[in-house]
């Protein structure tokens, strides 16, 4: 038996639900609250009798949502735009080409998440040497210009270089000045081919 609370906390689009095991007895205690920023520690205080103004006491907390989940399947996230290296501008569209139905006649495909696509020269070569720097002076303008439309979101990927980020960090510096909410590079997700 744990010393601590331990609590297992869902926060989703309309309700947070959280489930308590109390430390003296292991006695399961439940509450729903509305979901919001602060729904979780709402659930918390609730099921430990506090008031707003309490301190939560230390104890083991997990937690998960579906909110990225829904924004997702229902196309509701942020609007997006792609940096990705010059002659791979289709590549969210092509994918890797699998298809649930081979044979099927008319292939229906869910549009790429983002919302624009912007080709940079920036490359490396396959051992990761720079072959082309970002033009940052042109790419500016054209950030500058998707930011003004509403895009506060980015995601920039620039050919082999998962591994050491040397050309896509410029490019994300660039977009943290112009005020892009979320940035993801291929080398901060996932350092490694494929």
């Amino acid at each position: 038996m744990s010393a601590r609370w331990q609590f297992w906390i869902d926060r989703g689009g309309t309700f947070t639900d959280c489930i308590g095991i109390e430390p003296s007895t292991g006695a399961l205690r439940v509450a729903k609250v509305l979901s919001s920023d602060g729904a979780p520690l709402e659930g918390i205080r609730t099921l430990l009798g506090l008031t707003a103004a309490e301190p939560i006491p230390p104890c083991d907390l997990r937690m998960g949502t579906t909110l990225a989940t829904n924004a997702l399947l229902e196309r509701r996230g942020a609007k997006t735009v792609l940096v990705i290296t010059r002659g791979f501008g289709d590549l969210l569209t092509l994918g890797d080409q699998t298809r649930p139905d081979l044979f099927a006649l008319e292939i229906e495909k869910p549009a790429p998440l983002c919302a624009a696509v912007i080709e940079t020269s920036a490359r490396c070569a396959p051992d990761g040497s720079v072959l082309h720097e970002p033009d940052l002076v042109s790419l500016r303008g054209v950030l500058a210009g998707l930011k003004a439309q509403g895009f506060t979101s980015a995601a920039v990927v620039v050919m082999h270089d998962h591994a050491h980020g040397r050309l896509e960090q410029p490019i994300v510096r660039l977009l943290e000045e112009l005020d892009f909410g979320h940035v993801s590079a291929s080398h901060e997700v996932s350092s490694e081919v494929g």
